[in-house]
C-alpha cells in the first residue's frame, strides 16, 4: 500500500472472501473494495457494489477497524475460513466464489454436510 501511495506502479487484486476483492490499479490513486460476480457467459465481472477510497480514507478506515477490533469483544469471535479437507475447501463459496455450476454436485452425489455452498 505504501508503494502505491508513493507513486510506484503497483497492481494488486486480493481476494477478501466470497465475491469481495481489494484492488490497486497502476495510475489510479485509490483502494477499490468491490464485489464481483460470475456473468452468465462465465466471465468474472465487477458489480456496482463497492467503494473506492483514497489512501487517506483507507488508512483512516484501517485505524478505525483496529480500534473497533480492540474495543469490542464480539469481533474476537470472527475467524478466517478454514477447512478440514480439500473437498470442503473446493465447495466453499467464501474461498472459491466463482466456479462452474457443473462442478457442484447434486444432493444425490454428496451428502448435504459436505456441500457447504451452492451458487
Amino acid at each position: 500500500m505504501a508503494k502505491a501511495r508513493d507513486g510506484k506502479n503497483v497492481s494488486v487484486k486480493m481476494h477478501l472472501g466470497a465475491g469481495w476483492f481489494l484492488s490497486l490499479t497502476p495510475g489510479i490513486s485509490c483502494v477499490d473494495l468491490r464485489n464481483f460476480f460470475q456473468h452468465r457467459d462465465n466471465s468474472i465481472r465487477p458489480s456496482r457494489l463497492g467503494i473506492a477510497l483514497n489512501y487517506g480514507e483507507w488508512y483512516a478506515l484501517m485505524n478505525a477497524a483496529a480500534t473497533t477490533n480492540s474495543d469490542l469483544d464480539g469481533f474476537k469471535a470472527f475467524s478466517p475460513c478454514w477447512h478440514a479437507t480439500d473437498e470442503q475447501l473446493e465447495y466453499c463459496c467464501e474461498c472459491i466464489p466463482f466456479k462452474s455450476s457443473k462442478a457442484v454436485p447434486n444432493d444425490k452425489d454428496t451428502d448435504s454436510a459436505t456441500v457447504l455452498c451452492r451458487q
